[in-house]
Protein backbone atom coordinates (compact mmCIF):
# COMPACT_ATOMS: atom_id res chain seq x y z
CA UNK A 1 0.00 0.00 0.00
CA UNK A 2 3.09 2.43 1.31
CA UNK A 3 4.35 2.00 -2.39
CA UNK A 4 1.35 2.49 -4.40
CA UNK A 5 0.67 5.51 -2.39
CA UNK A 6 4.19 6.86 -3.34
CA UNK A 7 4.27 5.87 -6.95
CA UNK A 8 0.93 7.88 -6.64
CA UNK A 9 2.07 10.82 -5.80
CA UNK A 10 5.68 10.90 -7.69
CA UNK A 11 2.79 10.11 -10.87
CA UNK A 12 0.85 13.53 -9.65
CA UNK A 13 3.94 15.28 -9.08
CA UNK A 14 4.93 14.59 -12.60
CA UNK A 15 1.64 15.94 -13.78
CA UNK A 16 1.97 18.99 -11.28
CA UNK A 17 5.55 19.71 -10.41
CA UNK A 18 4.12 22.19 -8.10
CA UNK A 19 3.41 19.34 -6.43
CA UNK A 20 7.32 18.48 -5.12
CA UNK A 21 7.98 22.06 -3.58
CA UNK A 22 4.87 21.88 -1.82
CA UNK A 23 6.26 18.36 -0.64
CA UNK A 24 9.60 19.85 0.19
CA UNK A 25 7.95 22.82 1.94
CA UNK A 26 5.94 20.25 4.58
CA UNK A 27 9.27 18.52 5.20
CA UNK A 28 11.25 21.06 5.72
CA UNK A 29 8.11 22.36 8.06
CA UNK A 30 7.94 19.17 9.61
CA UNK A 31 11.78 18.73 10.27
CA UNK A 32 11.25 22.03 12.49
CA UNK A 33 13.08 24.12 10.09
CA UNK A 34 11.97 28.12 10.46
CA UNK A 35 10.04 29.86 7.34
CA UNK A 36 13.12 32.41 7.00
CA UNK A 37 15.66 28.94 6.42
CA UNK A 38 12.94 27.63 4.14
CA UNK A 39 12.54 30.69 1.99
CA UNK A 40 16.20 31.15 2.20
CA UNK A 41 16.94 27.53 0.98
CA UNK A 42 14.64 27.83 -2.01
CA UNK A 43 15.91 31.13 -3.27
CA UNK A 44 19.31 29.15 -2.84
CA UNK A 45 18.15 26.52 -4.64
CA UNK A 46 16.91 28.70 -7.87
CA UNK A 47 20.06 30.80 -7.39
CA UNK A 48 22.51 27.13 -7.99
CA UNK A 49 19.70 26.34 -11.21
CA UNK A 50 20.45 29.59 -12.98
CA UNK A 51 24.12 29.18 -12.38
CA UNK A 52 24.37 25.70 -13.65
CA UNK A 53 22.18 26.43 -16.06
CA UNK A 54 24.73 29.38 -17.51
CA UNK A 55 27.28 27.19 -17.02
CA UNK A 56 25.63 24.66 -19.24
CA UNK A 57 24.91 27.39 -22.11
CA UNK A 58 28.72 28.40 -21.82
CA UNK A 59 29.80 24.34 -22.31
CA UNK A 60 31.08 23.89 -18.85
CA UNK A 61 30.49 19.98 -19.33
CA UNK A 62 28.75 18.05 -16.37
CA UNK A 63 32.06 15.78 -14.69
CA UNK A 64 35.43 16.85 -13.28
CA UNK A 65 34.67 20.85 -13.87
CA UNK A 66 30.80 21.47 -13.25
CA UNK A 67 31.91 19.27 -9.75
CA UNK A 68 35.04 21.71 -9.49
CA UNK A 69 32.42 24.74 -9.87
CA UNK A 70 29.95 23.74 -7.69
CA UNK A 71 32.45 22.85 -4.88
CA UNK A 72 33.38 26.49 -4.89
CA UNK A 73 30.30 27.54 -5.02
CA UNK A 74 29.37 24.80 -2.18
CA UNK A 75 32.42 26.36 -0.10
CA UNK A 76 32.13 29.66 -0.42
CA UNK A 77 28.01 29.50 0.95
CA UNK A 78 29.19 27.97 3.92
CA UNK A 79 31.99 30.29 4.88
CA UNK A 80 29.33 33.30 4.13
Amino acid sequence: MWLAEVGRERIDETIDPELTIDRALETYARLGYSPEWINQRLQTVRARKELTDEWKAHGVQEGREYAILTYEVTRSQVRA
